[in-house]
């Protein structure tokens, strides 16, 4: 990880002894990331680059996991979303934008992240817009995915250290098998569109990867792998990720929804995704 990168990461239940911990940590003039141990936690601090004002702890940006998080030396299964998370769109939203409907599916998809909207019912909604779509459209977004910074870096230490690397997508598998293959992936699952005489009709079939099939992919992999939930990571931005976050033994919320950054056992709003790997050393 670069020292120049910045990060804003959510912490919870800070009690004051903590606070302290963090303010001593944080006037030591130390230019690279320092992980520390406080009681049943480790904490991670990142200098800031450049003076913020306020107290020698402002110039800091630092949070903490519990001592028994996932490892990096053992092996272990990281589960992500692939819109907003995996990549830097929603790909329902650049086909609706090629239909001509990109304004009335945009308004869906982000009240279904926020939770505001039943995600399976809001996604047949915004499928049924895009009906005689050519599929020529999913084949162009799919070759020209804007991958996060940091995922490859990610990818590559987390397959390094024997790590299982999957995704699990609201989206729809003509893209995530692409995204998949590219980032050598051991698993996708995705919703499939019904497609005749090369369009869209409008119509999904099979069964929806929702919240909950999400998390069901989670412990399938586990399961089949052999690897303890403790060493499970699930990775996501919306809504219908807290599912799989809160089976995990850590949830991750990467640029994440209000409600999700809450939740999440620990927020990266700025830091690029291969800082996870230094969170698990």
């Amino acid at each position: 990880m670069n020292s120049g990168q910045s990060m804003d990461l959510v912490c919870v239940a800070r009690k004051s002894a903590e606070q302290q911990v963090v303010a001593m940590i944080s006037t030591l003039a130390l230019p690279e990331p320092q992980k520390g141990v406080w009681g049943q936690y480790v904490w991670f601090c990142w200098p800031q680059t450049q003076h913020v004002g306020g107290s020698d702890a402002d110039n800091w940006q630092w949070f903490r996991l519990p001592v028994e998080r996932p490892r990096l030396d053992q092996p272990g299964v990281l589960l992500m979303d692939m819109d907003s998370t995996a990549i830097d769109i929603e790909c329902i939203d650049e086909i609706a934008r090629a239909a001509g409907v990109y304004e009335q599916v945009s308004e869906v998809t982000e009240a279904a992240m926020r939770g505001e909207l039943d995600f399976t019912q809001s996604l047949r909604q915004r499928v049924a817009t895009l009906k005689g779509t050519s599929v020529d459209v999913l084949d162009q977004i799919a070759a020209n995915l804007p991958v996060n910074p940091g995922l490859v870096e990610l990818i590559a230490d987390l397959k390094q250290a024997g790590w299982v690397v999957a995704l699990a997508s609201g989206g729809f598998n003509r893209i995530a098998s692409s995204l998949a293959e590219q980032l050598g992936l051991d698993h996708f699952e995705a919703n499939e569109l019904v497609v005749e005489q090369g369009r869209l009709t409008g119509e999904l079939e099979g069964a929806i990867v929702d919240a909950e099939a999400k998390a069901r992919i989670l412990r399938t992999l586990g399961e089949q792998y052999g690897i303890e939930q403790s060493q499970w990571i699930a990775l996501g931005d919306g809504s219908n990720d807290l599912v799989m976050m809160a089976a995990a033994g850590l949830g991750i919320g990467y640029r994440a929804k209000p409600a999700v950054a809450a939740q999440a056992d620990c927020h990266l709003s700025h830091l690029d995704l291969d800082a996870i790997a230094t969170l698990l050393i």
